[in-house]
């Protein structure tokens, strides 16, 4: 692991300074969040087309017209917070700067120029992490760790449902001119629901070919897709069947895996994990008491910031993140010519 120093993480009483590419309303909530860990200067680049209510979230925060213009004022690290279809061209010019950077999922809804970002961000070994947080969920990493420990054998089917209805998710704004609805921008159940898709390549290992049904079939006001089913082979002998949408009324969210001596069941939106043996004994987990999204995303954070300084490596790094994108692409592809597509 590659020893970094950064003033701002040896307690020098000096602010992060952290250049943010978008800061919506996921950008300020990772601004939000990261001032509760340390002092952060902001920087902004943005469209001139986002949200700019909250106004005390945003304290502390100047605004550049170019990323160039951000580049030189020497950020130690960048939030890539924009739309999906946005994220690739200045996470590119970010790395030639040699800047670390953490880029909302997924990395991209193409596999467009990734190669090439991949090239240069592991030429000069800049730290990348991308926003994949439900790996710092408290049941995730115990799933991870009971398959890794072999204790309830060898997975063979994970079983994924996640569904929710896309007027509901954020119902202060009109959800048909979110990037959720517009597939141009990324939107589309599978690349916006793709945390499924990496906690399915995590516990089940790589995949080596899929199929996928995917389309619009509701009245949505949308022109992405709103409903995925996703069959995937993985390279270690399972399989994996992922159902994804945007029609769900309430909220699912549901990840139960068979092994050979017994299953896992992660149900997120109740809070709970039940391990049950081969044997009938059932053990069941309830989240922590007060358990929030906002704390997987502080774990997250606390994780990068030990990255830095050379003490940590990021749950899911640009190879990885890139592999989910690939999924992705490859789920639309399926569905496209209603055929298997290798990985």
């Amino acid at each position: 692991m590659k020893e970094r120093s950064f003033d701002a993480f040896h307690g020098e009483g000096r602010p992060w300074k952290v250049l943010f590419v978008g800061m919506g309303s996921i950008g300020k909530r990772h601004f939000r969040l990261l001032k509760q860990l340390a002092p952060v200067e902001g920087l902004r680049w943005r469209s001139g087309k986002g949200d700019l209510r909250d106004a005390d979230e945003l304290e502390n925060v100047t605004t550049v017209d170019t990323l160039a213009e951000g580049i030189k004022l020497r950020p130690h690290f960048a939030v890539i917070a924009n739309p999906t279809a946005c994220h690739v061209e200045p996470a590119t010019e970010l790395a030639e700067a040699g800047i670390p950077m953490v880029i909302e999922k997924p990395v991209s809804h193409t596999m467009a120029g990734l190669d090439r970002l991949l090239r240069i961000v592991e030429e000069k070994e800049i730290p990348v992490m991308i926003g994949y947080q439900w790996r710092c969920h408290p049941s995730f990493e115990t799933m991870l760790k009971i398959i890794r420990d072999g204790k309830i054998g060898r997975p063979l089917c994970l079983h994924a449902i996640v569904g929710q209805y896309l007027p509901d998710w954020r119902p202060d704004i009109d959800y048909a001119g979110c990037y959720s609805a517009r597939s141009a921008m990324g939107g589309g159940v599978i690349c916006d629901l793709s945390h499924e898709i990496d906690i399915a390549l995590a516990l089940m290992g790589p995949a080596k070919r899929l199929a996928c049904l995917c389309g619009k079939f509701s009245d949505l006001d949308i022109d992405s897709e709103d409903i995925a089913v996703i069959a995937i082979e993985h390279k270690n002998r399972s399989v994996s069947g992922i159902h994804l949408d945007y029609i769900e009324r309430g909220y699912l969210w549901q990840t139960r895996i068979s092994c050979s001596n017994g299953t896992l069941f992660w149900d997120y939106g109740n809070g709970t994990l039940e391990i049950r043996t081969s044997e009938g004994t059932l053990k069941k987990i309830e989240d922590p008491a007060g358990f929030s999204r906002d704390e997987m995303i502080l774990r997250q954070w606390r994780i990068w910031l030990e990255t830095l300084a050379g003490r940590a490596e990021p749950p899911v790094g640009l190879k990885q993140g890139i592999e989910v994108t690939r999924v992705c692409c490859a789920a639309k592809e399926s569905s496209s010519t209603g055929k298997f597509v290798a990985l």
